[in-house]
């Protein structure tokens, strides 16, 4: 599992595990609620049956009283009496069948059960006595008012215990429903208060989630400090409020020295170390940042200038005090450090200040260790870095944009008139109004950033698209590898890669090198022009004879092809040493079998002189001028082909494409 999979899982873990409790907590809390409010009202709703069953047993009892009356005042014939004894009967049987209602359901704890027992009690007494009462009646003639002295207030005490009973219910209904009331109100409380502590716990743990996020996004994890994006955002919180401040990017000298004595954990304890004390030594709201590796921005509130750099030199200061032991090993480094007062980016934003920034930084490693160097708009180093940042951003647009095109001069053959060309590849970068910058006005600037490298790639994918597209048959192509390419190991593989294609006649390649890139890293330039030589590529070596130039390196690498500098060639008329060089130069080449090239031809006595020293090939304005040879718009590539295998770092740099059949 990837570290990003595992640090996914734990925060969304332990988030949504936390989501889960507290959905089943509130579930549970939910239905406890809902269980108990159901049995209240379902108790409530049994007691306002039980009294309306009280209520009917009242409304029988009383019909069954009437209907007793009706007897009396109106039973004298004894059609009448028969027809209401019947209803009298029917009365008193409903008034029994509701009380004996009533009572099953009434509950057993119920206090006014033993009531309802009592007045089924009473009323079956009461109907006997009317039933007794009724034979009098007969007998003595329908004599009511006789008969009606008999049983006078008989049902008065039946009627006063309904009323009891269904007062008791009134009372009970009433108590059932503010008790349901409070507890409903309790439990509301306590549900709102259990939703607010939930609700409190989910922000707790979002505002810890967020902060950590935060956290995580703006500072660095070695040294517990702002990062690069904190950084930049404070440069830009500074810009846009006018914040009086001075802004310093601190670059650790020899920082490696540390990492190879003691270790990548070491270094970044050293790293630590130092911005720990950096730290102690800044005022409240100031800020120090690890920007890079070895580098650290620094932001301080001063206006004057002065006081800054007097604060900028104690921390040099502290950081050259600062050494790092381990097994009695003592180590410290120095620090250069660009500085930009924020009064000097009025006007500007903070790309143009961290570039500013940046200029003076690389203009203070480069005048030595433990130096300090302050931006100024006029001083001359600093304005002509910035212009070399603005051409190496403008180096990268014309890569994202396609604008690198490939111009060819022919290198003329002087002892073969086959008709075989053969072109050496010049890079020319077309503007957005299509002219044309040569590489004198941007070379010094590609190789001081390093992206050369990343410059030959892209040459030599689109001189493998020239070949596979348009190259003629009878034509050859030189292309020039720059010292980053000669000395990255990722640089065997891309070729690797690239080549493997049967279309291509690696034959009709060659690659120049100059023996001063060579020696910068000999075993891994050596190891590049074995595998260039293993596809039937030849090499030739650059500028020989300009400089330092050492004849072991021509049998130690390999090499197919001299390319004589052209500072031997010009007014070699004139100069006779250079004739001189020029003739043992050939005459060594012959004896190891390789051929030679004259650079820069410009007249016909140099041409001739030459030829007739016995150099194989020449090169200049006499025979030919630069011209285009391949525009990637132009000639339509249309087709991007992935190449497997290659490292990441190359893949973002090469675009090989194949036009369409």
């Amino acid at each position: 599992m990837t570290f990003l999979r595992r640090r996914q899982l734990k925060y969304f873990g332990t988030f949504g595990i936390f989501i889960l409790v507290a959905t089943l907590c509130t579930l549970w809390f939910t239905h406890s609620i809902e269980q108990a409010f159901m049995r209240q009202v379902n108790e409530l709703h049994s007691l306002a049956e039980v009294e309306v069953q009280a209520v009917q047993t009242q409304y029988f009892f009383k019909r069954q009283v009437q209907e007793w009356k009706n007897i009396l005042m109106r039973g004298h014939v004894q059609a009448d009496f028969e027809k209401y004894l019947v209803l009298f009967e029917q009365e008193s049987l409903s008034t029994q069948g509701s009380a004996t209602l009533l009572y099953e359901r009434l509950q057993d704890k119920s206090e006014i059960k033993p009531l309802a027992k009592q007045f089924l009690n009473q009323h079956r007494d009461l109907f006997d006595q009317y039933q007794a009462t009724i034979n009098v009646f007969k007998d003595s003639g329908f004599d009511s008012k006789y008969t009606d002295r008999i049983v006078r207030g008989i049902d008065r005490k039946p009627t006063l215990l309904l009323d009891d009973i269904v007062n008791n219910l009134a009372v009970d209904i009433q108590n059932k429903r503010d008790t349901i009331s409070k507890e409903l109100t309790v439990y509301v409380a306590t549900y709102g208060s259990f939703i607010a502590l939930f609700l409190g716990m989910f922000a707790l743990v979002c505002f810890h989630f967020i902060s950590a996020l935060i956290r995580s996004t703006l500072t660095d994890k070695t040294t517990k400090i702002g990062n690069r994006d904190y950084f930049v955002n404070l440069v830009k919180d500074a810009i846009k409020f006018r914040t009086p401040a001075t802004v310093g990017l601190l670059d650790i000298n020899n920082f490696r020295l540390i990492n190879e004595a003691f270790g990548s954990a070491g270094g970044d304890d050293y790293l630590c170390k130092i911005a720990e004390k950096i730290s102690l030594s800044l005022a409240k709201g100031e800020t120090v940042c690890r920007v890079g590796g070895d580098s650290l921005g620094i932001i301080l509130h001063e206006k004057d200038s002065e006081s800054a750099l007097k604060r900028m030199e104690h921390i040099k200061f502290e950081i050259a005090r600062c050494e790092y032991c381990n097994n009695d090993i003592h180590l410290s480094c120095t620090a250069s450090i660009g500085v930009v007062c924020m009064h000097q980016a009025i006007g500007s934003n903070s790309e143009q200040l961290l570039n500013n920034l940046y200029a003076s930084l690389q203009e203070a490693k480069e005048k030595g260790p433990n130096t300090i160097v302050t931006y100024s708009k006029n001083e001359a180093s600093v304005k002509q870095r910035r212009s070399q940042m603005q051409t190496v951003s403008d180096i990268n647009l014309a890569l994202d944009e396609e604008r690198l095109v490939l111009f060819g001069q022919e290198i003329l053959n002087l002892n073969t008139d086959a008709g075989h060309f053969y072109y050496e590849v010049l890079l020319r970068i077309k503007d957005r109004s299509g002219e044309y910058i040569l590489p004198e006005e941007f070379i010094e600037a590609a190789e001081r950033f390093n992206i050369m490298g990343k410059i030959d790639r892209h040459i030599i994918a689109l001189v493998v698209n020239c070949l596979l597209t348009k190259g003629v048959k009878s034509a050859s192509y030189s292309v020039n590898l720059s010292a980053s390419t000669l000395s990255d190991k990722k640089f065997i593989k891309l070729i690797q890669n690239l080549f493997d294609n049967p279309s291509l006649d690696h034959k009709k390649l060659s690659f120049e090198v100059t023996e001063t890139d060579v020696v910068k890293n000999f075993a891994v330039a050596n190891e590049v022009i074995r595998t260039l030589k293993s596809y039937g590529c030849k090499i030739a070596l650059d500028d020989f004879g300009a400089g330092m130039s050492s004849y072991g390196y021509l049998a130690s690498l390999d090499i197919d092809i001299i390319k004589i500098d052209g500072s031997l060639v010009r007014h070699i008329k004139k100069k006779l040493a250079n004739q001189s060089i020029i003739k043992s130069i050939v005459s060594l080449a012959r004896d190891l079998q390789i051929k030679t090239v004259a650079e820069f031809v410009e007249t016909e006595e140099e041409f001739l002189l030459l030829k007739d020293i016995g150099v194989d090939f020449l090169q200049g304005f006499y025979i030919e001028r630069p011209k285009l040879l391949f525009d990637p718009v132009r000639d339509s590539i249309v087709t991007e082909t992935k190449v497997e295998n290659i490292t990441d770092s190359i893949k973002e740099n090469l675009i090989v494409s194949v036009a369409n059949k």
